[in-house]
C-alpha cells in the first residue's frame, strides 16, 4: 500500500530547523549577545525578544533553554512551557504549570516559561498569578516573552527584562538559505523563483521555506521538475513587472482604455487584489529609485528591466511621482477594509484617480485644479502622510 503522506512537506521544515545558536540565521548581534551573557552569569530571570513573525525568536527562545539546560538536542522540550493563547487554558491548568514550577527540576537546571505573542488582556487573572512568581526571581525559573511588538508586553514586564530585538532577514540571506536547502534536498528551481520567494516574505525565513513546502506539495519527482518563476508567481497570486511597466506606459500615452482591458486579463489569473496594489507601489518606488542611477547598483534586478525601468523613470516628474505614491499609499493604509466588499471596483477607482493625475501632470495652468481634486476619497488621511 502507497504512503498516503508526502513526506517532504513535513519534514522539509524540521529538517532545516538550527539546532544550535551557530545555525540561525541573520541575527548574529543577538545570539552573541546572549552567548555573553549567558557566559558571564548575568541572564535575567526575564527576557523580552521582539521582531517580526518568523525570525527566529522562538527558536532561540528553545535553543536557550536548551543550552541553559545541557540538552544538546533541538528536538527535546523538556522544562519548557510555551503559552500561546491563555483562553485553552483552565484555571486549573494554570496553577498546576505554576506549582509544577515552583520546584526544582529532576533533569536540567532551569524551567522555561514561554509567552509566545500571548494575549495578557485575555483573562488578566491568569497572567497576575504568573507576574507574582515572575517577582518571586526563583533561581530555576526563566521567563521569555517572544513578541512582534514591544508595546503588547506591560510596562512593569518591560521595566525587568533584559529586551533582545529581532531584525528582518536580509533577502540575500534568505535567498542563500533557500538555495543551500533546494542544494541538498536536488530541488531543480531557478535563482529568479528563489529571489522572489525571498523578496516576498518580507524578512521571515520560516515563512519562506513554508512558501517552498507548499510549492513542493504533490510533486514526487522533484528532481525532474523545474520550478521557475512563473510557476512562483502564480502560487503567490502576484503578477510579473512587465505588467506593471505596460500599465505605467498606458498611463504616459493617456490610453486608459488598455489599463483596463489589461486589468481584467491580469484579474483573470486569480490575482491577490491587495499584492496587486503593494506590486504597483514597488513598481514605482523603483522608479523613483531609477530617476537617479547611483542607486541602480543597489536592486537586484536582471539588465533587461533596469533599463525598462531607467527608460520609465526618465518619462515622469518628481511631482508626479509624489502625487502617486501618496495615493496608493492611502489604498495601503485602508487595505484592511477597502477591498472587501468589491476590491476590483476599488482599484479601478484607483485606476481612475492615477489617471486623472497623469491626465493633468503636463498641464502648469491645471495644476491648482489638480491639487482641489487629487485623493478625494482619502482627503484627511493624506494631510496626515504630507
Amino acid at each position: 500500500m502507497n504512503n498516503l503522506f508526502y513526506k517532504n512537506v513535513i519534514t522539509l521544515i524540521e529538517k532545516y530547523k538550527p539546532k544550535n545558536f551557530n545555525e540561525i540565521i541573520g541575527q548574529e548581534e543577538v545570539i552573541l549577545l546572549l552567548k555573553k551573557i549567558t557566559k558571564k552569569n548575568k541572564l535575567s530571570n526575564t527576557l523580552v525578544f521582539i521582531g517580526p513573525k518568523g525570525v527566529g525568536k522562538n527558536i532561540c527562545a528553545h535553543l536557550l533553554s536548551n543550552e541553559l539546560n545541557y540538552f544538546f538536542s533541538s528536538n527535546v522540550s523538556y522544562n519548557i512551557f510555551e503559552i500561546h493563547d491563555f483562553l485553552n487554558y483552565t484555571l486549573d491548568n494554570i496553577l498546576k504549570l505554576i506549582s509544577h514550577a515552583k520546584h526544582i527540576p529532576k533533569i536540567g537546571k532551569y524551567y522555561v516559561i514561554i509567552f509566545n505573542n500571548t494575549k495578557l488582556t485575555c483573562k488578566q487573572y491568569f497572567f497576575h498569578l504568573f507576574l507574582k512568581l515572575i517577582h518571586k526571581k526563583y533561581s530555576h525559573i526563566l521567563f521569555i516573552f517572544c513578541y512582534t511588538k514591544k508595546n503588547k508586553i506591560p510596562e512593569n514586564i518591560l521595566s525587568i527584562s533584559q529586551v533582545y530585538e529581532f531584525k528582518k532577514i536580509s533577502i540575500e540571506k534568505i535567498y542563500l538559505h533557500l538555495k543551500m536547502i533546494s542544494s541538498k534536498e536536488k530541488i531543480n528551481v531557478v535563482n529568479d523563483a528563489l529571489y522572489l520567494i525571498s523578496e516576498y516574505v518580507n524578512g521571515s525565513i520560516s515563512k519562506a521555506i513554508y512558501i517552498f513546502n507548499n510549492i513542493l506539495l504533490g510533486y514526487d519527482n522533484k528532481e525532474n521538475y523545474i520550478i521557475t518563476k512563473e510557476l512562483i508567481m502564480e502560487k503567490l497570486g502576484i503578477i510579473s513587472v512587465e505588467y506593471y511597466l505596460k500599465i505605467v506606459d498606458f498611463f504616459l500615452k493617456k490610453n486608459f482604455s488598455e489599463i483596463f482591458l489589461l486589468l481584467n486579463k491580469v484579474f483573470s489569473k486569480n490575482i491577490n487584489y491587495f499584492k496587486f496594489i503593494i506590486g504597483l507601489i514597488k513598481h514605482f518606488k523603483f522608479l523613483f529609485l531609477y530617476k537617479n542611477s547611483e542607486n541602480i547598483s543597489s536592486l537586484r534586478i536582471n539588465k533587461e528591466i533596469i533599463k525598462c525601468y531607467v527608460e520609465q523613470s526618465k518619462k515622469i516628474s518628481n511631482s508626479v511621482f509624489n502625487e502617486v505614491i501618496c495615493l496608493l499609499h492611502n489604498y495601503y493604509l485602508k487595505r484592511k477594509y477597502i477591498l472587501k466588499k468589491n476590491p476590483i471596483l476599488i482599484i479601478e477607482m484607483c485606476i481612475i484617480q492615477l489617471a486623472h493625475i497623469f491626465l493633468n501632470c503636463k498641464n502648469e495652468k491645471d495644476k491648482n485644479s489638480l491639487e482641489e481634486n487629487k485623493n478625494f476619497f482619502f482627503r484627511k488621511d493624506m494631510e496626515k502622510f504630507y
